[in-house]
């Protein structure tokens, strides 16, 4: 057999790429070279026979394996592919998660089995490390069966092989696993001896389909029975094997109980969150906490103790054998009640521990605790306040992990007290509104922003006698707002709702933070063209937006309409008012923000309609269109949305469009406005408006994260652009998608020295450059929204 691995530096990788789609190739190409443990030399192919000719011609450290090829398919491809070269590491590629393909391919003698949407550096690292070593441990096995048996033996797993209904070889390990003295008092044994008997049926279905087939099977979770007669949760990976001349299976068992004890916990502690999370009266927060913990930690009693006094606790709730004295104060000595409220985490006492307690009457259950072996609490704090303990009585000494689930129930119990404390608090003072009793009981109901601000709006409409109202409320990192909630709108444009700080009606009242009207809103030039077109198809005439202040913090802006003229009087708008302050609590509760907030927003306004003072000087100097800046903007804005750029970057790529030209401040104007063509020289000089862009922008921090368009936007796909001559991926994506926007905008529109192009030769035109001028990629993209109409506003 020939080996087609490699013996050479191990930092340096020869691999070979099995792939037919040459996205996903470049994709991974790409994936393996952000690994910066490795350097590379990657051969890629495309089939299957290709992939086996190649591999017994040279030799190479590893093998990224597509499972899905034009002439192979599914498992049959790894198999033909080990046939060929059986000594090379092998990673499975593909785009679909199956466990059941998954332990196929495993068992098969893949070393790995990764999802292609996985491929970043920490995952890569890890398989390719894994795969390489795997396959060179696999190799010195086959070199020494002493030294395999020898790794068996010192295996942290049990490993068995049973054959014809007996087990005919065991390790230490499965020994010590089921509580034998040694292996060869497993040898000979049934190995269903030592399954649960209610898992016999599926043991022998599984040993019948191993035998049978001559496959392996899933692994399988068992549970294993000790001599002794406990139970273990275990995992079992089973595979057919020949054992001196005859069918055997061999069975590699992995003690996961800690695992599902933990899986067990952790779902308790989800599920007691998510039932906390809705309870609003005390007494059942205690009532349910004490059922989980008692249930958790297999608890004989669960006592929950409110402090009263330094000495005097409530017995706010028991079960278990504590369950009488639920109701009962009782007195704790000051210095154990000290103690165990300054405890950080839970801690025990043994039982000679607690007869030292009984002995000086530190602890009120006497009696009960003399039946017990261990004693566990913690203090139930919610951030610095302790209000009280949790104490359980267990008849086994609490472990660590015990005494950390301890923990962690009480801080959830803790901290649902606090928030019963303070949605009571919170409840009280809604009552005392009796100017808006009605709102004020419905939010009650309900901590849940959506659905309060669904009854708030409901309400709203009936007590200012309006048609409809919405709730928007206020991103502070994009200046933007955006819909939360909406009533008796006929259509569902609202939902779509999104307006910069500024812009807009509902974008005046953020900027001024005063109520702003309209009875003429179809004609007021405050409105942009979506939000009057929303209004002509909803039939308002007359528009009410409001700001919503808490604690002179803007949250968003309530925005109430009628579809009749109606009489605003001084009541109506003090009605208005109050609800306001009511929505701002109600969205304050759930997002307290610090003050200094309001004047970085004012900040942040400034700094803009700077930059858009900025972009239209630079079009009346540079003579552009009028609104090519806007329109760019709005353009590239929305082909960043389309590609899918977070909304965090959004910003940036809007100020770096607006400022897109700021380097031909530096071109004299003798260039910048000759009406002909310019010289050799005089390009020479235009072209380093994008350089004079990266000195002036990269020094200010605020606008460092915008320069990628200024400083990139005439680079081009195929390197042949400037100022450094980037290529492909190399220039940043905001310069990409502002690239294709800018020659777009340029083309339709007219200018001083050519007009208009019509939109089918633009088209053309964009088409023509994919993959010179333009992203390849990205260009179709933007061709679909232009078909679609969806940029048709711009002009």
């Amino acid at each position: 057999m020939r080996d087609t691995s490699r013996h050479v530096n191990p930092t340096h990788l020869r691999a070979l790429l099995v792939e037919d789609n040459p996205n996903d190739a470049r994709t991974i190409m790409a994936a393996l070279h952000t690994v910066s443990a490795f350097t590379w030399d990657i051969v890629s192919v495309e089939t299957l026979s290709e992939a086996c000719e190649i591999v017994l011609q040279q030799a190479f450290d590893i093998v990224f394996l597509d499972l899905n090829l034009p002439d192979s398919t599914g498992v049959h491809t790894v198999k033909k592919f080990i046939a060929a070269a059986p000594t090379v590491p092998i990673i499975v590629l593909t785009a679909v998660h199956s466990r059941h393909i998954t332990s196929m391919v495993l068992q098969l003698g893949a070393e790995e089995y990764l999802l292609k949407d996985e491929l970043n550096h920490t995952n890569l690292e890890r398989v390719i490390r894994y795969a390489i070593d795997r396959k060179r441990a696999e190799q010195t096995l086959r070199e020494s069966e002493e030294r395999y048996r020898t790794l068996v033996e010192q295996s942290p797993d049990a490993i068995i092989i049973h054959a014809d209904g007996q087990i005919v070889f065991a390790n230490q390990r499965a020994a010590e696993f089921v509580g034998a003295a040694s292996p060869r008092d497993l040898v000979g044994r049934n190995p269903l001896d030592f399954i649960h008997p209610d898992e016999h049926p599926i043991s022998i279905a599984r040993i019948r389909h191993m035998l049978t087939t001559g496959e392996p099977v899933p692994p399988q979770q068992h549970r294993i029975v000790r001599v002794d007669g406990s139970v273990l949760h275990t995992e079992i990976v089973s595979s057919p094997l020949m054992w001196q001349g005859r069918p055997a299976i061999q069975v590699l068992v992995r003690n996961i109980s800690d695992r599902i004890r933990q899986e067990k916990r952790w779902q308790a502690i989800a599920t007691l969150a998510d039932a906390l999370r809705d309870i609003t009266r005390l007494e059942e927060v205690y009532t349910l906490a004490a059922e989980v913990i008692k249930d958790q930690l297999n608890a004989a009693a669960v006592a929950l103790l409110e402090q009263r006094s330094p000495d005097t606790f409530l017995i706010a709730c028991t079960t278990g054998a504590w369950e009488a004295l639920q109701g009962h104060s009782v007195q704790i000595d000051p210095d154990f009640a000290q103690t165990a409220l300054q405890q950080k985490s839970a801690a025990a006492l043994s039982l000679n521990e607690i007869q030292d307690v009984l002995t000086h009457q530190k602890f009120p259950f006497y009696e009960d605790l003399q039946t017990m072996d261990a004693l566990a609490y913690v203090p139930l704090r919610s951030h610095h306040d302790t209000f009280g303990l949790v104490i359980i009585g267990t008849n086994k000494m609490p472990d660590e992990q015990d005494l950390a689930l301890l923990t962690l129930l009480a801080d959830f119990t803790a901290s649902a007290c606090r928030r019963v404390q303070l949605y009571e608090e919170t409840r009280r003072q809604l009552h005392r509104m009796t100017a808006l009793r009605d709102i004020a009981v419905a939010m009650t109901g309900s901590l849940e922003l959506h659905l309060t601000a669904d009854i708030l709006l409901s309400h709203t409409t009936t007590l200012l006698e309006a048609d409809a109202a919405a709730l928007l409320v206020l991103d502070e990192e994009s200046m933007t707002l955006s819909h939360l909630a909406n009533y008796g709108f006929l259509f569902r444009d609202i939902e779509q709702a999104y307006v910069r700080v500024g812009q807009g009606l509902a974008g005046t009242v953020a900027r001024t933070r005063k109520v702003v009207w309209s009875n003429a809103p179809l004609y007021d030039e405050r409105a942009t063209s979506v939000h009057r077109d929303l209004m002509e198809k909803e039939g308002f005439v007359l528009y009410h937006g409001a700001p919503l202040l808490a604690r002179g913090v803007l949250k968003g802006v309530l925005e109430v309409y009628h579809r009749h003229p109606v009489s605003i009087d001084k009541e109506w708008l003090e009605m208005l008012h109050l609800i306001t302050n009511q929505a701002a609590v109600a969205i304050d509760v759930l997002s307290l923000v610090d003050a200094s907030r309001r004047a970085h927003l004012q900040l942040r306004i400034a700094y803009d309609e700077t930059i858009e003072g900025w972009a239209r000087a630079l079009e009346l100097r540079d003579h552009e269109t009028e609104g090519h800046s806007r329109r760019v903007t709005a353009a590239t804005l929305a082909l960043a949305r389309r590609v899918g750029v977070p909304d965090k970057d959004l910003l940036h790529i809007r100020r770096g469009a607006l400022l897109h030209d700021i380097g031909k401040i530096g071109i004299p104007d003798a260039i910048l406005n000759k009406p002909g063509p310019l010289t050799p020289e005089e390009w020479e000089v235009m072209r380093l408006h994008p350089v004079y862009a990266y000195e002036l922008l990269s020094p200010i921090e605020y606008l460092r994260p915008a320069i990628d368009i200024p400083y990139c936007h005439h680079e081009k796909w195929d390197g042949s652009g400037y100022p450094r001559g980037l290529a492909e991926h190399q220039i940043p994506l905001a310069a990409r998608l502002f690239a294709i926007v800018d020659v777009w905008d340029a083309l339709s529109h007219d200018r001083p020295y050519r007009r208009a192009w019509p939109q089918e030769k633009v088209i053309a035109y964009l088409r023509e450059q994919a993959g010179k001028h333009f992203d390849p990629d990205i260009l179709p993209l933007f061709l679909l929204m232009l078909e679609s109409g969806e940029l048709a506003h711009l002009g």
